[in-house]
């Protein structure tokens, strides 16, 4: 394997730190070839305790006495060391998969990387064996305790009760963090990042040790090679676990505690300061009391952690704000760009421990107020000596700075509360949004994964279609063909417009067309789902025209019309030769719809076989005027203006009014927002908020960015408006 030179606490590169940890990308040969038998069920004859010389040739080893828990890839038991007559914990591979490569290197790598992070909060493991049916396993210390999420549990039902336990409180919940921080920051130092820190993983012994667990998905994160067993697919991410447990796939880890980077997929940029992101995460957990992340589903969590979006940091109970440095602390590990975090997870750990001093922290300085009182707060006596003579006039003037202080810091607070509700406001109609466009793009997707199949495999249907030529017939036109509620011509909505170029012949393309005639159901599913997701109770879809045109200059149209030119080739359309090469669903730009004149948004997905080659295309039209009238009628941002721009920072809408047009020679015309500041701030942030006096007053902007369209949602809500009658 090649090796990168050694990486500092941050992931730079670096010369101070031990290479650490070495793997071997093979079973070793006692393991891999069955020979050492050493795993024996509960009840199966056993040989007497001690030393057994026929260990190395089959003799058991280990009885298995009880079941701990199990998991998709692995199942740990409660065993008995019959040599050294000791309980230990056997983690085994599953058994589905014990035969599939991938899934016994992985398992090797968590016993190798496991075994070599030799630090007292981290489980030490004692062998690696195997099981009479082949399955790896290996042995390691048994726990007998309670996890950080048992910890978790029992100090909200304390709360709740009312009494105080001094286990569960809020010093021992933080002493148990500390000692996670270490065993993980020794595990970076080790050049190994977890990437599934959670109060689950993290037990507690009766003697309160710490010990860090479940090493399964961990990584070296520097190496090369680091990826070459890497996150076989086993489950996608679903509802089912609630965002507690481990998932596999594109995105690998634990949804509800996942840096950015991590729920973005970007695994290449995955470092110690994902793991410091995480920990973070349970750091508020641990004093709030409540998750750090919200959301009723996997999903849902997954955008909210892709975002950086997190529950206030409100006490559990009391809904009171947490102390500022222990808030800052949270928020500067926490932060959306991971450059923006601590340089270590040692670090993070220093900072928190000044603020158990009392001490000012890093992540949030003090104030020369601040510093002032702490050193009278250190030197109490030297001060009262020092203004005894003063006594009077000094009380009178320093209760008058305390409550001025007071009053601002009240008064920041409250602002502070007014502009988060804004932004969450926004922050909620703008997830919506982005969750139906992403619910229509996946109706797409599954119409074009059975296109493609009809295509190649389909059976052709004895159907009736009509062509581009009966249209323009009045005889032969569909029964239903006439003017509809919501197209600008007469149209026909039971069935489509069927064409080919003149230098094609139709008995060259029919087969296609009869193949694709059963694709029927899928398109009424696609407006069904276009209903559900954009419509406002009419009964209307928002889909403007459907299209499918193929490589062999075949194309369907529905609604069906009498416009399509007789030598209309659909290969030659803009749209077609800017999607054809693309892989995926593609959002294009609005453009102008020179029949109806209305602002139209292009959603495209290229049909492709499973070697790559191009069939054609499917493709859909929305109207943007349905989408925006529906989007911001129902604003959560209460009195607030809510615009909508493009991703370039033109406005699309303003106050439920569509304001893109047509020029004299056809193209789209947008305004631009008319503070370009706010561009410049959506280059840091995807979601925040932004002063200006670009409209001729003092306002708050929120903004948020909409995927996958780029879109930007916006509101400006007027200062004087926003804090009351004094602005700010």
């Amino acid at each position: 394997m090649h090796k990168k030179a050694p990486m500092s606490h941050n992931g730079k590169p670096g010369t101070d730190r031990d290479p650490g940890i070495t793997l071997a990308m093979a079973l070793p040969q006692r393991v891999a070839d069955g020979a050492s038998t050493i795993i024996v069920e509960a009840g199966a004859q056993t040989p007497a305790p001690g030393p057994q010389p026929g260990a190395a040739t089959g003799t058991p080893r280990y009885a298995i006495v009880g079941h701990a828990g199990s998991g998709g890839m692995a199942t740990v038991h409660v065993a008995r060391d019959l040599e050294l007559l000791r309980t230990v914990a056997l983690k085994q591979l599953a058994a589905g998969i014990a035969g599939t490569g991938s899934a016994r290197l992985r398992f090797l790598r968590e016993v190798q990387i496991t075994a070599q992070l030799d630090h007292p909060q981290i489980v030490p493991v004692y062998g690696l064996e195997v099981a009479p049916d082949g399955a790896p396993a290996y042995a390691m210390k048994f726990v007998d305790g309670r996890t950080l999420e048992d910890l978790l549990e029992e100090a909200r039902t304390a709360h709740e009760e009312g009494r105080h336990d001094e286990s569960c409180a809020l010093p021992m919940r933080i002493e148990h963090f500390l000692k996670v921080c270490d065993a993980v920051d020794f595990a970076h130092d080790k050049g190994v990042i977890h990437r599934d820190l959670k109060p689950a993983n993290v037990m507690i012994g009766p003697h309160n040790e710490i010990y860090v667990m479940d090493w399964g998905i961990c990584r070296l994160f520097d190496r090369d090679d680091r990826d070459e067993i890497e996150d076989a697919a086993v489950a996608p991410v679903t509802d089912a676990s609630g965002g507690h447990a481990t998932e596999y796939g594109a995105v690998i880890g634990t949804p509800r505690y996942m840096s950015p980077e991590q729920a973005q997929g970007r695994s290449d940029e995955l470092g110690p300061l994902s793991d410091q992101c995480a920990l973070g995460l349970i750091l508020q957990e641990l004093v709030t009391l409540s998750p750090s992340i919200g959301g009723g589903d996997a999903q849902q969590m997954l955008v909210a952690a892709a975002h950086g979006r997190r529950e206030p940091l409100l006490e559990y109970g009391t809904r009171r704000a947490v102390p500022a440095p222990l808030r800052a602390i949270v928020e500067r590990a926490t932060a959306l760009e991971p450059r923006r975090r601590y340089a270590s997870v040692r670090a993070l750990a220093d900072d928190l421990r000044r603020y158990l001093r009392g001490e000012a922290v890093q992540a949030l300085p003090d104030t020369l107020w601040q510093k002032a009182l702490r050193y009278v707060g250190r030197h109490r006596q030297q001060v009262l000596l020092a203004v005894v003579g003063l006594v009077a006039v000094a009380a009178i003037g320093f209760a008058l700075l305390l409550q001025r202080h007071e009053r601002e810091l009240l008064a920041q607070q409250q602002r502070e509360a007014r502009v988060r509700t804004l932004v969450d406001a926004l922050a909620g109609q703008g997830d919506r949004l982005q969750l139906r466009l992403m619910r229509l793009q996946g109706e797409l997707d599954a119409l074009a994964t059975a296109a493609t199949h009809l295509l190649r495999h389909g059976q052709p249907a004895d159907a009736l279609l009509y062509w581009s030529q009966d249209y323009r017939d009045p005889a032969a036109r569909p029964p239903d063909f006439g003017p509809q509620p919501g197209f600008a011509q007469a149209v026909s909505l039971a069935y489509g417009v069927w064409s080919h170029p003149p230098q094609v012949a139709r008995e060259a393309v029919l087969p296609e067309a009869q193949r694709l005639y059963n694709l029927l159901p899928y398109r009424n599913e696609l407006f069904t789902e276009a209903r559900s997701t954009l419509g406002d109770g009419s009964g209307a879809s928002g889909v403007a025209r459907f299209v499918i045109a193929l490589e062999s200059g075949l194309c369907v149209h529905y609604p069906g019309v009498a416009s399509l030119a007789a030598d209309h080739d659909s290969r030659n359309t803009v749209g077609y030769r800017n999607s054809i090469g693309h892989r995926g669903a593609l959002w294009g730009a609005p453009y102008v719809d020179a029949e109806s004149g209305t602002l139209l948004l292009p959603l495209s997905e290229s049909l492709r076989t499973p070697d790559g080659a191009a069939l054609g295309l499917a493709s859909i039209d929305l109207s943007l005027d349905y989408i925006v009238h529906n989007l911001l009628g129902g604003s959560d941002a209460g009195d607030g203006i809510t615009v909508l721009l493009d991703a370039e920072g033109r406005v699309l809408a303003s106050e439920q009014v569509l304001t893109g047009g047509a020029g004299t020679d056809g193209a789209l015309r947008l305004q631009p927002f008319p503070d370009p500041a706010l561009v410049e701030a959506l280059r840091d942030d995807d979601l925040g908020t932004l002063e200006t006096e670009a409209f001729g007053d003092t306002a708050t902007l929120a903004y948020d960015r909409i995927q996958p369209t780029g879109w930007i949602l916006v509101t400006r809500m007027p200062n004087a408006q926003l804090y009351g009658a004094g602005g700010r």
